[in-house]
């Protein structure tokens, strides 16, 4: 495996002692990160997010490259498209990939829990840079890459081709899976989820591992879910570990019904309520639980 040599940049190694500070790049990805560079995966024009006040502003690699490598070498996340492509060169109004903050990709990554040789699907394949690192770690036969935006795929293709990485690209439905390449050993989603696809859990082998952040449509929030397949592959259940941002399914997004939905005509004091299928969960402790390390879930095939 062949990937294109990249300058050293002096924010590049700031970033890189950043992670390690931070624990989320430990000693078994520091060899991924080195070889794949993610500014190698972004493209000229971007909009980096930033934490603090939540706005994107677009930063242009041909008219300012040294801004342009400082936010690519930072670690935040950074939006590459809006409103499924249907953007100029402003920032719209929901975004629809992004490239992630480089601390969240390692500790998914780290979740994994890999070993050489192992067969990964990875849900939502974007700027391909978590599909590089992947290939880096386990070998490019071993990972497959879904992604439902033809033109994200085309241009993320197109990429880890010039990178030397022919990890197999594929367009579809990423909540399907790859019925057609499974078993695999591990599964791994770059965006969120409001009702757990059962195929994920059908498609990973017996003890293998699933890592996604999960949600309710009752905030934009996240959380990382590790969960491992029960030994007949019928269930899988595991912890969550930490509270996320992604971006989330195009499958399931919400529109927000009426207000007359929530009062009809039944008067004032009428109520509707739905309910939607989700992931089912317990507290792990005694008593209620404020922390999502608390709590364990389980999803039935």
């Amino acid at each position: 495996m062949t990937i294109g040599t990249h300058k050293e940049r002096p924010t590049r190694t700031v970033l890189a002692r950043s992670l390690r500070g931070k624990g989320a790049l430990t000693p078994d990805w520091e060899a991924a990160f080195e070889t794949a560079d993610r500014a190698d995966f972004l493209p000229s024009v971007m909009w980096p997010h930033r934490m603090a006040d939540g706005t994107s502003a677009r930063v242009d690699k041909t008219t300012d490259p040294d801004a342009w490598y400082e936010h690519a070498d930072s670690d935040e996340p950074i939006t590459t498209q809006w409103d499924d492509g249907r953007h100029d060169d402003r920032p719209g109004t929901v975004p629809t990939s992004s490239c992630s903050a480089p601390s969240v990709v390692f500790r998914m990554l780290d979740d994994l829990d890999l070993a050489d040789g192992m067969r990964v699907l990875e849900i939502g394949t974007g700027t391909g840079w978590n599909a590089a690192l992947l290939a880096h770690r386990v070998g490019v036969a071993n990972v497959v890459t879904v992604e439902i935006d033809p033109r994200v795929a085309e241009t993320a293709r197109g990429v880890l081709d010039r990178n030397g990485l022919r990890v197999g690209v594929m367009e579809g439905d990423g909540c399907a899976g790859r019925p057609g390449a499974a078993p695999f050993d591990r599964l791994i989603a770059t965006f969120g989820v409001r009702d757990f696809p059962r195929d994920w859990v059908r498609q990973v082998r017996s003890g293998g591992v699933i890592v996604a952040p999960w949600g309710t449509h009752f905030t934009h929030r996240d959380v990382v879910v590790k969960l491992r397949v029960d030994g007949d592959g019928r269930a899988a259940s595991g912890r969550f570990l930490r509270l996320v941002e992604f971006l989330k399914d195009r499958g399931q997004r919400v529109t927000r019904p009426g207000h007359e939905e929530y009062l009809p005509a039944a008067g004032p004091g009428a109520l509707m309520l739905r309910r939607r299928g989700c992931l089912r969960m317990r507290s792990s402790r005694s008593g209620r639980s404020s922390s999502p390390r608390g709590c364990v879930c389980r999803v039935a095939s």
